[in-house]
């Protein structure tokens, strides 16, 4: 990335993203250089019909123990998603003990320090249909009071720019059509937690065809997995 270029570099890389997965890629490249190691985004969904859990649409662009339980629902009690979920504005943390922040949930904080997670800024985002996530970057290291009050002067550029790309891939996803049938198999992909097996034994649909859409899904939408499809259905509404 070029150091006095950096916003081109990103908005580039944006413009060549072509999933939200390539977009948390992109972002997370601009923000490295100011001591970020993580970056995502991810909202909350309505609970599948056949399960009493709440769902999470998560997108990172690495994966680890702890970006495992945010997908999990497990940490949407916690000061940042509690912050999101009633204000627009930001919200940082230095990762450290002696913050407010740090405060509000001492016992959930000191677990998630210790995966490795330590700084961080986030803030909500709303799309064109009135979706809201969150969308994050956090740090393996300790910011310090200078380097976060650095980060932050740019962090609002970055999430704006992520999520405005976010926004055209949703509305030209939506471009391509998606048959009853598609749709019908999302949603059991969805409630079976996207085990093709159990959709198999709970549709009369037959291997080949199921197969042959699922292929022709995946490559709508640009998924290589059959459990990015379902996160990306879910983004997209498909689901209900």
């Amino acid at each position: 990335m070029n150091t006095n270029n950096w916003k081109l570099d990103l908005f580039s890389a944006l413009d060549s993203a072509h999933s939200v997965k390539t977009v948390m890629d992109a972002s997370l490249d601009a923000v490295r250089p100011f001591g970020f190691d993580f970056c995502g985004w991810r909202t909350n969904t309505r609970p599948a019909k056949k399960s009493s859990s709440k769902h999470v649409v998560a997108f990172n662009a690495i994966e680890d123990r702890a970006l495992e339980k945010i997908a999990n629902g497990d940490c949407d009690y916690a000061p940042v998603p509690r912050h999101c979920a009633i204000s627009q504005a930001p919200i940082s943390w230095r990762g450290t003990t002696d913050e407010d922040i740090f405060f509000q949930a001492p016992e959930v904080l000191e677990e998630y320090y210790g995966t490795g997670h330590h700084s961080g800024w986030a803030i909500s985002t709303a799309a064109h249909d009135g979706q809201k996530g969150i969308f994050f970057v956090e740090s393996r290291s300790i910011l310090s009071p200078d380097e976060m009050w650095h980060a932050e002067q740019h962090m609002q550029w970055v999430s704006a720019a992520a999520y405005i790309r976010m926004d055209e891939l949703k509305k030209s996803s939506l471009d391509h059509y998606v048959s009853p049938d598609e749709i019908a198999l999302l949603r059991k992909l969805y409630w079976h937690n996207a085990s093709i097996k159990n959709v198999m034994a709970d549709s009369s649909i037959n291997a080949i065809k199921l197969f042959s859409m699922l292929d022709d899904l995946r490559k709508k939408f640009g998924c290589d997995s059959v459990h990015a499809l379902v996160v990306h259905a879910l983004f997209l509404g498909l689901i209900d």
